[in-house]
């Protein structure tokens, strides 16, 4: 019973600690739940030291991101592990607040289907895949519709950094390096392809700095290390964290974001998002 106990606090411990400092991140939800790639989003995000551009206000985003999870029970245990690959649109208004969100999240290669949501300020409507290797059983009652409140829907997903708070969170900078490849993969939304040019682009180019913190965590029962590597205009490229126990298990979860673009929201916001009566179709048999 003691081994039974201590194996589940180790477990809990590292989804606790799963996600980057500070608070997402990614929120903290096991790496086996099903709503995880949008609801686990780095913990980053909610820290002090994230701020959104002025520019992002009344504006349409998109993105991709890679994101490599892994989870290991103890040192003996078999190391589970899963990439996902998410293409991302989102509506920001005059406020610089989240309006509508899409998101589409697929095996690195974008040929399996693990999951899409679509939320506005009213609804949130999210189908799962049927062949995600991490989803034990499909919800019950699958697509999956709620009513949605302005407060629920979550704030921007593209981080940049304060520099000044971050150092103030004990972070250090250790080094500089070439920026990291962000051809991720072309939109699997094909109505990109009716938007006009992007009026502007968030691209690394040259050096990065990479920022890191070690912390002891529950009386140095684990640690827990992050990376941040930070482009010219401040915007976070990578976001790197990794928790170890004394016992051996372990937890990490890397995420690559793409390049960024801005659009009017005029222009094209009908052919990006899907309504929720389209999803509600689809299902969740792909």
């Amino acid at each position: 019973m003691r081994f039974v106990k201590r194996r589940f606090f180790i477990t809990l411990l590292l989804l606790v600690c799963f996600s980057v400092v500070g608070v997402w991140l990614f929120s903290s939800h096991v790496i086996a739940s099903p709503d995880q790639y949008v609801k686990s989003d780095p913990l980053s995000q909610t820290a002090p030291w994230i701020v959104q551009p002025p520019e992002f206000r009344n504006k349409l985003l998109h993105y991709t991101q890679l994101q490599t999870q892994q989870l290991k029970d103890s040192a003996s245990a078999p190391e589970k592990e899963r990439t996902t690959l998410a293409d991302i649109w989102m509506k920001l208004n005059q406020l610089g607040e989240l309006e509508q969100f899409y998101g589409l999240y697929t095996s690195a290669d974008g040929k399996t289907f693990y999951q899409e949501i679509y939320e506005d300020r009213q609804t949130s409507t999210t189908v799962f895949g049927k062949k995600d290797p991490f989803m034990q059983q499909m919800p019950l009652g699958c697509p999956i519709q709620s009513p949605q409140t302005p407060s629920a829907l979550k704030t921007p997903r593209i981080l940049f950094i304060d520099m000044m708070k971050l150092q103030q969170a004990t972070f250090q900078m250790k080094r500089t390096a070439p920026a990291p490849s962000q051809n991720l993969s072309p939109s699997f939304i094909t109505q990109k392809q009716s938007l006009p040019s992007p009026q502007k682009v968030y691209a690394a180019t040259g050096a990065v700095q990479i920022w890191e913190k070690t912390e002891k965590l529950n009386g140095g029962e684990a640690e827990r290390n992050v990376t941040e590597e930070i482009d010219q205009h401040h915007r976070l490229l990578v976001d790197y964290a990794v928790t170890r126990t004394a016992s051996g298990a372990m937890s990490s979860m890397k995420t690559v974001f793409g390049t960024v673009e801005v659009y009017e929201t005029e222009k094209g916001t009908s052919s990006v998002f899907p309504t929720h009566a389209q999803l509600l179709t689809k299902g969740c048999d792909r």
